[in-house]
């Protein structure tokens, strides 16, 4: 009787994306004087490589169309925001790869693929919502993994409990061993229609995170030499975050001119 009653829709997918301005050059008496907007987005990123090479989403990216200057920053780089150059961008995974001239002092480690994740293992996450600015401190939050794939089976992405907040967009979901076994990317709401009251119900909802299996096709796509590591030994989360707040980076880009 209940497939009667309701009827499935789509899953609403909301990408962590933090636009944190958008400022209009120019003067509005001058009517017929071009206005140049400048749009600013934030996210998260991570170095993965001892070259310099940072992993980010690509929504984090891309609103700033083809002119982009992207920066990055965290507190051992300096306050100065240092620029990186787009390699890579997988709009279908989501996942996009920078090149920059920094030597990070320690970067991330995936976990080994034969190590596997398990539903209600402990998760955390370090990255940069709702930044203010370009120097805008970290958070870390934690969680717990619901399930290893989508929301309708997706093998692409595991899903993890409400955690994340916008900004933090592209930042790692690391294990208790501080490895990466995936990379924060959107929340996901799952809804029905009951057709006798015509009202929407939320039936179930999640934070998504590309797995660290995609993460690693991807990588070795373009030819990234990572580190990867087995989960041996859990360290404290504040171990974690202080080996974290190295290699996690405030993602910063915008377009236009003023």
């Amino acid at each position: 009787m209940m497939k009667h009653i309701y009827e499935h829709m789509p899953c609403l997918i909301a990408l962590l994306l933090s636009v944190t301005l958008t400022a209009t050059v120019g003067n509005a008496r001058e009517q017929n004087r071009a206005q140049n907007t400048v749009r600013y987005s934030s996210g998260t990123g991570f170095f993965v490589s001892r070259q310099g090479q940072i992993i980010t989403n690509a929504h984090v990216i891309s609103p700033c169309g083809d002119h982009q200057r992207v920066t990055f920053a965290n507190h051992r780089t300096g306050k100065t925001p240092r620029e990186a150059r787009v390699v890579a961008m997988d709009e279908k995974r989501d996942l996009a790869l920078l090149a920059t001239g920094y030597r990070p002092e320690r970067i991330a480690y995936l976990r080994f693929g034969h190590d596997e994740v398990k539903p209600e293992e402990e998760v955390m996450l370090i990255g940069y919502p709702n930044a203010r600015s370009v120097d805008s401190p970290y958070v870390v939050a934690t969680s717990t993994i619901k399930a290893l794939e989508g929301p309708f089976g997706e093998d692409t992405w595991l899903q993890f409990n409400d955690a994340a907040r916008h900004g933090n967009s592209g930042g790692p979901l690391l294990d208790l061993a501080g490895n990466v076994v995936g990379v924060v990317t959107a929340k996901s709401k799952v809804m029905r229609m009951n057709r006798f009251s015509s009202q929407r119900e939320l039936i179930a909802e999640s934070d998504l995170a590309v797995t660290s299996e995609e993460l690693r096709r991807f990588l070795d796509e373009y030819s990234v030499h990572y580190n990867q590591e087995e989960s041996l030994y859990m360290l404290s989360p504040r171990r974690i975050e202080t080996m974290a707040q190295s290699y996690v980076v405030h993602i910063f880009c915008s377009t236009g001119s003023n």
